[in-house]
């Protein structure tokens, strides 16, 4: 078996390895090399610092790494063994061979998300140094708010990011944040809510779907209906609206969304790697 990175390699037999790799998975993957590509792209994947086991030149197992060199971080975006190259010890080879090259890149330390059911990934990644840093909360369902008028919503084409991040209690997720956001390709909706006549805060959809990535109210302007009326707006025309990656630390989102009707339905340890 050789390691390299996968700088080299084309999209296509990733994602026949990454479909390989999760097909007994707690959550059903069926991804497409499109797919794959554009979220990584979101989530800043550098494929030089992304890497992959080879047997006989065939794809058997992968790391993606998406970078923010800047904040010295990076995120593994998929880690993957096809089932017949598992218990080998493939995913230590893989570190082994990332994180030289990721220290020479300023990198201090990785990011990753495991769902909590997960025992044995969490073990794994737990003998190569990962702690458990936060829980984090998927919900979805169907939401029923009407409308009360009482603020003002309008759309807006760019994401002010200093200004909406006054607005949460905590970061965001790695692909919820506000540079996977910017990155992304496809469109995105951006709203606005005002009350007395400045921006109190914010929505982003995904157009077409019912995915809200980020949102945020104002302190000052939290329990009196700006939340709902915001939500509302953002839940509006779709028959499922689902949010990833909430932390559980944040009690007045998480208490927000159990009231308007959603259901949390996955958690997800976030950990982290010191390098």
């Amino acid at each position: 078996m050789e390691i390299k990175p996968l700088s080299q390699a084309n999209i296509q037999p990733i994602a026949d390895c990454f479909n390989q790799a999760f097909e007994d998975y707690f959550v059903k993957f069926n991804a497409t090399p499109e797919y794959l590509a554009e979220r990584w792209h979101t989530a800043g994947v550098d494929y030089s610092m992304s890497f992959g086991c080879y047997d006989n030149n065939k794809l058997v197992g992968f790391v993606i790494h998406g970078t923010n060199p800047e904040r010295g971080e990076a995120y593994n975006a998929g880690t993957g063994v096809i089932p017949e190259f598992r218990r080998k010890g493939i995913v230590k080879k893989l570190y082994e061979a990332a994180i030289p090259v990721l220290k020479k890149n300023a990198i201090r330390q990785v990011r990753l998300e495991v769902i909590t059911k997960n025992q044995p990934a969490i073990n794994a990644y737990s003998t190569l140094g990962f702690k458990e840093k936060r829980k984090l909360l998927c919900f979805r369902g169907q939401v029923n708010i009407e409308s009360t008028g009482k603020f003002r919503i309008q759309k807006t084409d760019a994401i002010n990011t200093e200004l909406f991040r006054s607005f949460l209690d905590v970061e965001p997720s790695w692909e919820n944040g506000f540079d996977a956001l910017i990155r992304k390709r496809e469109p995105l909706e951006i709203y606005e809510i005002m009350g007395q006549e400045k921006v109190i805060g914010f929505g982003i959809r995904f157009s077409g779907t019912g995915y809200i990535p980020l949102l945020g109210i104002h302190p000052e302007f939290r329990r009196i209906g700006a939340g709902k009326e915001l939500f509302s707006y953002l839940s509006a025309n779709t028959s499922e609206v689902r949010l990833n990656n909430i932390d559980s630390r944040s009690l007045p989102m998480t208490q927000f969304l159990t009231k308007v009707g959603l259901e949390n339905h996955l958690n997800q340890f976030e950990m982290i790697l010191k390098i």
